[in-house]
């Protein structure tokens, strides 16, 4: 590689590290720390209550298709 190809890679490196740095730093301090999630969690016990009711649904859907497609009418356990 050429010395100029080294330099633009380490000014490119730099310059998108730094503006990277500025958008965390920014977005961090502009909304008190929490600035990306689309919710609060300021009541840890609501917050617990409706993150495990959200796992425990989106977990168990899979089971529950397919618990429904072996035991519907003409399913594998009722041809």
């Amino acid at each position: 590689m050429s010395a100029a190809h080294l330099g633009l890679r380490a000014l490119r490196s730099q310059t998108a590290s730094k503006f990277a740095l500025g958008q965390a730093a920014r977005r961090y301090a502009s909304t008190g720390g929490h600035g990306p999630l689309p919710f609060s969690y300021s009541n840890r016990r609501t917050f617990a209550l409706k993150y495990i009711t959200f796992m425990t649904t989106g977990f168990s859907i899979p089971f529950i298709a397919t618990w429904w497609t072996w035991n519907k009418p003409g399913g594998i356990h009722n041809p």
